[in-house]
């Protein structure tokens, strides 16, 4: 979602396949990992960011989160190795 709240993208998963849909435009891999990979051209901790969502501290290898504030809805997470450095963050709406 866009801060106007349009949608920019539908992501859908399951164990087998990722599918993303963005306007006329669909990915789809193996799994939400590749995917993620395809989209980003890089790779994403998926699980660690599921963790960080429930404001639990999950160790991803060259990220650091910061949840300091889960309670407004605001994550960030630095990926520090490899280069390039990469932020990351999300905001949620309630």
């Amino acid at each position: 979602m866009t801060p106007l709240g349009s949608t920019l993208g539908k992501l859908h998963w399951t164990t087998e396949t990722a599918t993303l849909h963005t306007g006329q435009q669909h990915q789809q891999s193996d799994s939400l990992d590749a995917l993620l990979v395809q989209v980003t051209g890089a790779a994403l901790p998926v699980k660690a960011i599921f963790n960080w969502l429930r404001g639990i501290h999950s160790n991803a290898p060259g990220w650091v989160a910061d949840l300091s504030g889960i309670e407004q809805g605001r994550i960030t997470a630095q990926r520090v190795s490899p280069q390039p450095r990469a932020t990351l963050r999300i905001a949620l709406s309630r």
